[in-house]
């Protein structure tokens, strides 16, 4: 089966840049120290997504552990998952720890338009973590650093220039969302060549999935919108319709994330999960920010192909959890 791991760590090779003397490095994994924190990346062996050979990468940098109240920090991290950029906050439950995780199934066609983005991803992922006071993060969730010195060098004490990539993302969140209006037009026409029925007005698309087993019709968003943090870009909402009990929200969307990073084979685990309100109830939408930084300027038929191809992968997301919905919400309630 064609194994993407070589090309992946080659990308990220010459994206992330790690010093020889910060990482740890073998066939399928990557840890590097960039600053006090470290990042483990992994390339699992590739695996059938829907008649293609995919390898997923996954890429996770741990935040604090020793958590004295798992409640608390789930609680936290469903609040910091409302403005998610590419990452999700997740609660390990058994070993009481938090961290930021992402993950990407790459198909051998979709390397083109998604190793570029998935390298910025992944990159911007311990670029926010380094730029964070980390003794207040982890303080936040009621926890200790997570932090585990390279065997061999000990703690680093200065930083890697990758961290500037929060200020590069600042900046180029200044500018206007690098998607015209005609893109999400003309997208609408190429999701419908592919069976998938949107409607676009004017930078914002929408799409309606029938989901049984959810109670009722999903809806994915995608519309350029303003984060907190980065400025312009991308947002990426999938609504889901299903109501849970206001105190399980957190719990469940924890749950939720969790299975997308280990228990979806295929797509993209960007963004997160996070409880909404729906009337006196909670639901759960997964919410993912694409900051400018990440899209693409030209030419038009990359735009367009990012579009649709962050449709197709939302409405499989809600096929997949059409499935997989009543055990895990048995499981997290």
């Amino acid at each position: 089966m064609y194994d993407l791991a070589p090309e992946l760590f080659n990308r990220l090779d010459v994206a992330l840049r790690p010093d020889a003397r910060w990482r740890l490095r073998d066939e399928r994994s990557l840890t590097w120290w960039p600053c006090a924190l470290r990042q483990r990346i992994e390339a699992l062996p590739p695996a059938d997504d829907r008649g293609v050979p995919a390898t997923r990468l996954m890429a996770m940098t741990p935040l604090a552990r020793d958590i004295a109240d798992v409640g608390h920090a789930l609680l936290m991290a469903a609040a910091a998952n409302q403005a998610a950029t590419l990452s999700a906050v997740i609660v390990d439950e058994v070993d009481a720890s938090v961290g930021l995780a992402l993950a990407a199934s790459v198909r051998p066609k979709a390397r083109i338009w998604l190793l570029p983005m998935l390298a910025d991803a992944v990159a911007l992922q311990v670029a926010v973590a380094g730029t964070a006071s980390i003794d207040q993060m982890a303080m936040g969730f009621g926890g200790v650093p997570d932090l585990a010195s390279h065997p061999e060098a000990g703690p680093r004490t200065d930083t890697h220039a990758v961290l500037a990539m929060v200020e590069r993302a600042q900046r180029d969140g200044l500018a206007a969302v690098r998607m015209p209006e005609s893109d999400f037009r003309r997208a609408v026409g190429d999701l419908s060549d592919v069976g998938i029925p949107a409607a676009a007005d004017g930078t914002r698309l929408e799409v309606g999935v029938t989901a049984p087993g959810l109670g009722g019709d999903a809806r994915v968003v995608i519309e350029s919108a303003t984060h907190p943090g980065f400025g312009n870009g991308l947002l990426v909402l999938v609504e889901a319709p299903m109501a849970v009990a206001p105190l399980a929200g957190p719990a469940i969307a924890n749950a939720l994330n969790r299975a997308e990073l280990f228990e979806r084979t295929g797509g993209l685990a960007f963004g997160a999960w996070t409880p909404v309100a729906l009337g006196d109830a909670a639901g759960l939408a997964r919410v993912a920010f694409l900051p400018n930084l990440l899209l693409p300027q030209a030419p038009e038929a990359d735009r367009r192909a990012r579009l649709v191809n962050l449709v197709i992968d939302a409405v499989l997301r809600v096929q997949w959890l059409d499935r997989v919905w009543p055990a895990l919400a048995n499981g997290a309630s």
